[in-house]
């Protein structure tokens, strides 16, 4: 990688800033095992809730292993430990 300009860095950090304050990221999330479906909060006060057998890599997962969903970071992840990881990191 090549060294970056001492403005090319603060360019990037004025972009990180501003996906911070305005990019949709998670503060919570949980899975329902009634219902089947894994909710997840926003910061911006939006709820979307969603069936977890619709995604492709949770279709096959255990209610144990969807109860581990935890928020990765500063939210712009989620993250379900024992279905995301595989041989190589667990």
């Amino acid at each position: 990688m090549d060294n970056l300009t001492d403005a090319q860095f603060e360019s990037a950090e004025a972009r990180g800033r501003v996906a911070l304050e305005t990019e949709p990221r998670a503060t919570a999330a949980r899975y329902n095992r009634k219902t089947g479906r894994v909710t997840v909060d926003l910061m911006n006060g939006c709820t979307y809730v969603f069936p977890s057998h619709l995604v492709q890599d949770l279709s096959d997962a255990s209610p144990e292993d969807l109860d581990t969903i935890e928020v990765d970071g500063v939210g712009f992840n989620l993250h379900w430990w024992p279905v995301c990881s595989g041989p190589e990191t667990g």
